[in-house]
């Protein structure tokens, strides 16, 4: 049997683990050196954002950020309202796959546009 113990690990595990992830995902599969790099896209406006390669940083660095707001949240609130400390846990997770999606988008906007 889990413990609620065991799934907070789990649950921090995983979201610490999507982060690494994503931060390998930066360092390894995006253009960095490309002055020209498209920092968002949109499905309704196309192409946003234009800037150096290397802002691409600024997906994992907010993960990371909002990973420890997150937990730490959860542990302020725990005894007060425990479902709110879950919640505030597992959605950690969710915003991990959040911006990992965010980042293949940005990835395959990169490669598949021209001038890219």
């Amino acid at each position: 049997m889990i413990t609620r113990w065991r799934l907070l690990a789990a649950v921090v595990a995983a979201s610490i683990l999507l982060n690494a992830f994503l931060w390998l995902a930066t360092l390894w599969w995006f253009p960095r050196a490309n002055p020209n790099a498209i920092l968002h896209f949109s499905a309704t406006s196309g192409v946003d954002i234009i800037g150096e390669g290397s802002r691409i940083s600024a997906l994992p660095i907010a993960g990371l950020i909002l990973l420890g707001l997150n937990s730490m949240l959860g542990i302020a609130v725990y005894r007060a309202e425990p479902r709110v400390a879950w919640v505030l846990w597992f959605t950690a997770i969710l915003v991990q796959l959040v911006l990992l999606i965010s980042f293949f988008v940005l990835r395959y906007a990169n490669t598949t546009f021209p001038g890219n």
